[in-house]
């Protein structure tokens, strides 16, 4: 795994999360701060599912035909001459 790759999924998927829970606490307080606590099992099957339900979207739609589009590509053969 690129370790580039890996950082930059780690500072965004963090910077979500933290952004998410500043936003809610800036707009509601300590009302979304106690919501939050209580509801922490199902807000975190929420966003595991959304995880992989994104990823399964992104690799059959988008991953997928850009791979088959490469595989289909002619191949260049060696020169006779060398």
């Amino acid at each position: 795994m690129d370790a580039l790759r890996f950082g930059l999924a780690l500072l965004v998927g963090r910077g979500l999360r933290f952004g998410a829970l500043a936003l809610l606490g800036a707009r509601y307080g300590a009302q979304a701060e106690a919501y939050v606590k209580e509801n922490l099992a199902w807000v975190s099957v929420l966003a595991a599912l959304l995880v992989v339900v994104w990823t399964v979207i992104y690799r059959r739609l988008i991953a997928r035909p850009a791979a088959a589009a490469s595989e289909d590509a002619p191949r260049s053969s060696p020169s006779a001459g060398s």
